[in-house]
């Protein structure tokens, strides 16, 4: 499997074919697997600024929804301290009701895994079978 610097460099490879017109923009579509005008804004933005406008200028920064450090340990000290013995989904809704802080039950999970990681116990606990 290709990586993204592996795809990039194939793109960029294909692209300057098309700008040397040794291939024409619907056989460059069909061989980067998008859409002919797709491959149209591909084109223009390799002409414009080269290799490096073919990466999303996204990438590297963090996201937009993520939670600041400070409400992540706020979040797994209510937790660990108070409601250990809730799953994710009440664990949730009780910090949404009595602390008014929105945490997503999906986000718990990433908070479990990362907290494995690092060789502590889980977050929240587990009934016996």
């Amino acid at each position: 499997m290709a990586t993204d610097e592996q795809a990039g460099v194939a793109a960029g490879d294909v692209l300057t074919e098309v700008l040397a017109r040794n291939r024409t923009t619907e056989s460059a579509a069909g061989v980067l697997g998008v859409s002919l005008r797709q491959a149209q804004r591909l084109v223009a933005r390799y002409r414009d600024g080269g290799g490096g406008a073919l990466i999303h200028e996204s990438r590297g920064h963090p996201a937009s929804n993520r939670l600041s450090a400070g409400t992540r340990e706020l979040v797994l000290e209510l937790v660990r301290q108070s409601y250990r013995d809730f799953g994710p989904t009440l664990a949730a809704e009780v910090l949404l009701d009595r602390h008014s802080i929105e945490v997503s039950r999906e986000t718990f999970a990433e908070f479990e895994v990362a907290d494995k990681s690092e060789a502590h116990t889980s977050l929240f606990l587990r009934p016996k079978k």
